[in-house]
């Protein structure tokens, strides 16, 4: 396949998710998606420091090239890592995000919740429905949302 029609996906997780990335990475590669991965999670204070003025090169080079971004998202809140901010990041740039959910998490970064049409589990058979275009956002117990309630920030 020619490079500049190739399909791409930015797969953007988190320690907490690594052992999932494979199903993932298989189901897009199934699809015909060449993947980028990038960790969107920091080692240290001192990088932490430097994330608050600028997202990552490595995040921002992943997201720039990618045609839909998959935001792999992590059982526990607190081990959310710099997604919320990389959702952010390809949301702006208007690129597809998906979030796919390790384990039974019913709460998602804002972003997330907002903006990504879809939010299904780790292995989902739906998967493939959503790369082809689908909206669905899928229960913990994997059954699917149709009067989810989307947060909005009220303007000043």
């Amino acid at each position: 396949m020619d490079a500049q029609f190739e399909k791409r996906a930015c797969l953007i997780y988190v320690t907490a998710t690594e052992n999932e990335r494979d199903v993932v990475r298989e189901q897009l590669a199934a699809a015909g998606y060449v993947v980028c991965e990038v960790r969107a999670e920091l080692d240290n204070e001192l990088e932490a420091k430097a994330a608050q003025e600028k997202l990552r090169d490595e995040i921002m080079a992943c997201v720039a090239e990618a045609d839909v971004c998959v935001v792999l998202i992590p059982q526990e809140e607190d081990a959310d890592g710099e997604i919320g901010v990389a959702a952010g990041y390809a949301d702006h740039h208007q690129k597809r995000l998906i979030g796919v959910v390790a384990g039974d998490r019913a709460s998602y970064p804002e972003v997330l919740e907002d903006f990504a049409p879809s939010m299904v589990r780790v292995g989902s058979d739906r998967f493939s429905e959503i790369l082809a275009g689908a909206d669905i956002w899928e229960a913990p117990d994997r059954t699917i949302i149709t009067d989810r309630k989307i947060r909005h920030v009220r303007c000043q």
